[in-house]
């Protein structure tokens, strides 16, 4: 399993060898965050040999550090910039009649109760989210587009209007940047 984006990296692969070492899973992972080639090689260095790896990745490097691994089973991508998800959209007729759409409404409060919840999409991870890798550009080439949703249930009336829905996109809201809003003049936001 690769682990990968803009932020989020760290804690979402801790999280996953969290519940992969509960459920008894032999794994390398990086734990301290090395995420280039040379701290990946650390790890299967100091680590040794497990049936599972579980590997936090730098966004710039996914191409290269799957070519090394071979094909990964799993890809996490942790973010996606808010501004471009109400653009989505698959562009094949034969892409669109094949999407897997999968909607998990966490029940609970807790971290606890969202752990179990989580865990039991391995079967669905596993059977629906199948890549390759393309052999010119490395970049990973899906056999069907698949559509995750995860949200709180009690938090539903809130994102209702926001969340994906099959079948359109949306974007009748306005995404604002608020780490560039902060450096740029006031005169120029708005």
């Amino acid at each position: 399993m690769l682990v990968t984006g803009t932020n989020g990296k760290t804690t979402t692969a801790a999280m996953a060898a969290h519940v992969l070492h509960a459920r008894g899973r032999s794994l390398v992972h990086n734990v301290e965050g090395a995420n280039l080639l040379s701290g990946i090689a650390s790890a299967f260095a100091a680590q040794g040999r497990a049936p599972f790896a579980l590997l936090e990745v730098d966004e710039a490097i996914v191409p290269r550090a799957a070519a090394a691994l071979g094909t990964p089973r799993v890809v996490v991508l942790t973010n996606l910039n808010y501004s471009d998800a109400p653009w989505l959209a698959v562009k094949s007729l034969s892409a669109a009649s094949s999407m897997i759409w999968h909607e998990l409404r966490l029940v609970g409060n807790s971290a606890y109760r969202f752990d179990a919840q989580i865990a039991d999409l391995e079967p669905f991870l596993g059977e629906a989210w199948r890549a390759g890798v393309n052999p010119k550009t490395g970049n990973p080439v899906y056999e069907r587009p698949v559509v995750l949703v995860i949200y709180r249930d009690d938090h539903k009336f809130l994102l209702d209007p926001l969340l994906p829905r099959p079948g359109g996109t949306m974007a009748g809201y306005e995404a604002l940047n608020i780490p560039y809003m902060a450096h740029i003049a006031p005169t120029k936001k708005w």
